[in-house]
């Protein structure tokens, strides 16, 4: 999957799929993002070759005091991709994704996903913790 061919990817949809956020009112401690309070990124996706669709699903969870979950948001960003199968290959053992392409969704969905816990957080104690910069290929190799 090394060639150079053409395609044009588009963002068909965004979906929210769910979206959780505990009340921080009485936590009377400081917050400190890196220290107690962690952010963890999982990514899945799947595509339909057939309608040029591929589907990139995202779950965000902050968790507090290394254990209590108090933020979690799953989006899904689908994209419609012309010529997919110049990017992605249904084998037997599963879907064959070319690493740039991945690493290129990784970064818009990652970046959606900011802006939707911008939107969401706004007023409370987190929303002075946006999503911190990550490096999608870091993302993309941990699945």
């Amino acid at each position: 999957m090394n060639e150079k061919k053409s395609v044009e990817i588009g963002i068909e949809k965004i979906n929210e799929l769910s979206f959780y956020l505990k009340s921080l009112s009485e936590y009377e401690g400081n917050i400190e993002l890196g220290g107690n309070l962690q952010v963890g990124i999982a990514v899945k996706f799947n595509a339909d070759i057939k309608s040029e669709q591929f589907f990139f699903y995202l779950k965000v969870i902050y968790q507090l005091d290394g254990n209590e979950t108090i933020l979690e948001q799953e989006q899904e960003i689908v994209f419609r991709v012309k010529n997919i199968q110049h990017v992605v290959k249904d084998t037997k053992e599963g879907l064959d994704v070319e690493d740039n392409f991945l690493t290129m969704l990784a970064s818009v969905a990652i970046g959606t996903a900011r802006g939707g816990l911008a939107t969401n957080t706004k007023g409370s104690r987190l929303a002075n913790f946006p999503l911190p910069i990550v490096n999608p290929k870091d993302i993309i190799s941990n699945m």
